[in-house]
């Protein structure tokens, strides 16, 4: 109904224009188009570069937050989603100890989880889009995600929910990556 009406206003208006008078149409200036908004990882590889794509349209969209989850993934796989702990770079069927991929998938429920979801979705559990969608579906990340959505906790609040999610044994570089992210985060 609503295109029919719209299609009789352009035909109106066309027609007047081509009779020939010297009417002048006066249409009102649509407003202005907002950008849409997005986080740039300046200098980062197209891997960290999708995971900020990927977790800020998810809502996390404040850089202390994205920072602190990044620098995490850094410390766990550098990025590498094809990559066994100790750093064997093995699709996921050939990765027979340790914890694999992004986050270092460890136990046998969170492995073989991995595994499931990618069968399940079609996807290959080898690969970085896989891998970041099951990690947002997994009960650590889903009980976490809402304080990251939320934003305004300090960079020491943001490790601990990632303690919670990841269960990490060693801190490694984690704050020292998040504090590297956080230079490199800008919104535009």
């Amino acid at each position: 109904m609503k295109l029919k009406k719209l299609s009789l206003i352009a035909l109106s208006l066309l027609t007047v224009g081509c009779t020939g008078d010297a009417k002048t149409i006066s249409i009102p200036p649509l407003p202005p188009i907002e950008p849409e908004l997005k986080m740039v990882c300046e200098g980062c590889s197209y891997n960290e570069q999708t995971t900020v794509d990927f977790l800020f349209d998810r809502g996390i969209v404040e850089p202390r937050a994205m920072s602190v989850v990044l620098g995490n993934i850094k410390q766990e796989s550098l990025f590498k989603p094809n990559i066994c702990e100790g750093g064997a770079r093995v699709p996921y069927e050939k990765c027979h100890r340790g914890g694999y991929g992004l986050i270092q998938w460890t136990t046998t429920a969170r492995y073989d989880g991995l595994g499931h979801f990618a069968a399940s979705y079609g996807g290959n559990p080898s690969e970085l889009k896989t891998q970041l969608r099951y990690m947002v579906n997994e009960k650590q990340w889903t009980d976490i995600e809402p304080y990251f959505i939320k934003g305004g906790l300090s960079s020491k609040q943001y490790m601990g929910l990632a303690y919670d999610w990841l269960g990490w044994g060693v801190m490694g570089k984690r704050g020292i990556y998040a504090d590297q992210y956080l230079d490199r985060l800008k919104i535009v």
